[in-house]
């Protein structure tokens, strides 16, 4: 027969629960929890302010490095944007230059080099004896139009500068990232002036 507090006690409920671990624990055993609990509480006061600077600290590393990664390919970019020059007495003449320099920069096949005429820089009127400044597109694929599509070319795209009088030209490849709706693209380095651009 069991005695007094020895007495089988069924366990209750688990929302009471905590209440019959107190209970059944002696005054060294609730003693000891309470010093766990509070502990615990202080670790967690001096971990929690801790790990939060390590993430403010680690999100300052990835903004660091991010900034570098973009200075770095605006680096090459600009390097890759430099002026050619060429001598060009005629729109061909451009666009044989820039077919070449398209087929050694990329190592890939060219089929041609289209260029349009865009209006002249501010404040020139292109005369005969004028600038002429020009538009391109070194093509590396032609789709024909289909039911489907209008068809289309793919290539590289350049800036040209042509003053033919004097048998010059300079080029510029040309660099973007799709702009919203990716019908146009929105330039991540400038056009230097002296392939049209405004610098």
């Amino acid at each position: 027969m069991a005695r007094g507090s020895d007495r089988y006690e069924p366990l209750p409920p688990i929302n009471q629960l905590p209440a019959f671990v107190w209970r059944r624990l002696g005054r060294a055993g609730r003693a000891t929890l309470v010093g766990a609990l509070a502990a615990l509480a202080l670790a967690a006061v001096l971990i929690v302010p801790d790990s939060r600077e390590s993430a403010r600290e680690e999100r300052a590393r990835e903004a660091r490095a991010e900034r570098e990664r973009k200075e770095r390919r605006l680096r090459v970019l600009r390097a890759q944007v430099r002026p050619r020059r060429a001598t060009a007495g005629s729109v061909p003449d451009v666009e044989r230059a820039i077919t070449r320099d398209a087929r050694r920069r990329t190592g890939k096949r060219i089929l041609r080099t289209d260029c349009e005429r865009k209006a002249a820089p501010a404040g020139e009127q292109a005369t005969s004896g004028g600038r002429v400044a020009l538009s391109c597109l070194a093509v590396r694929a032609e789709f024909a139009p289909s039911e489907a599509t209008t068809g289309g070319r793919l290539g590289y795209p350049y800036a040209a500068l042509a003053q033919f009088s004097s048998d010059r030209a300079s080029y510029c490849r040309v660099f973007g990232i799709p702009a919203e709706g990716g019908l146009t693209r929105r330039q991540e380095v400038t056009i230097p002036p002296a392939c049209g651009g405004r610098g």
